[in-house]
């Protein structure tokens, strides 16, 4: 598939997932439940008619990290405060980063003791499942912040928390990239 079409396939994508806004907000389903549905049964009916996306299993690494985690995260940096950020930037700070590698230390410990497998189980294996466990994603949670009542310096702190864990995770080194 030429690049333009490619480029013209993701404009399509991204419009139809701005005319989904209403509707998710109508039926009070989550946004992303509603993109998932209807980005599965797009490629269902694309595949039916007999067309190609062009993506493949060797390129999916680089429209996720280039295309699809940008767009999470700096749409994520357009909606937080930014006066009220820098105010609490030492607590966000410390939230996303020492409480995260700690959260993730005594998750790893956690389950490296709960297995308790007789011929070992590897320390590395148990520091994945706790990064994996350990990261949160506060975004399904702020965003019913607003019909809540919740304050307004909350919302900023966990996302805050949420922008630099996502920004870590983005500019971390990828197994591709070593």
């Amino acid at each position: 598939m030429p690049v333009s079409h490619a480029l013209m396939l993701l404009a399509g994508m991204l419009v139809l997932a701005l005319m989904l806004r209403p509707t998710a907000e109508r039926l009070r389903l989550p946004l992303a439940a509603e993109l998932v549905l209807v980005g599965f049964l797009g490629s269902e009916l694309l595949l039916w008619f007999g067309l190609d996306t062009g993506v493949r299993h060797d390129s999916f690494h680089d429209l996720i990290f280039y295309v699809f985690l940008p767009l999470l995260v700096f749409q994520a940096a357009f909606r937080i405060d930014a006066t009220l950020l820098r105010r609490n930037l030492f607590v966000v700070l410390m939230l996303s980063m020492p409480f995260m590698l700690l959260s993730i230390g005594i998750s790893a410990a956690l389950i490296y003791l709960g297995i308790a497998h007789p011929q070992g189980f590897p320390w590395v294996a148990a520091l994945l499942a706790g990064a994996v466990l350990a990261a949160t994603d506060a975004s399904p949670i702020t965003t019913r912040f607003a019909g809540l009542g919740v304050p307004h310096r909350l919302r900023v702190l966990m996302e805050g928390e949420d922008l630099f864990n996502d920004c870590l995770l983005y500019t971390s080194p990828s197994p591709r990239d070593s």
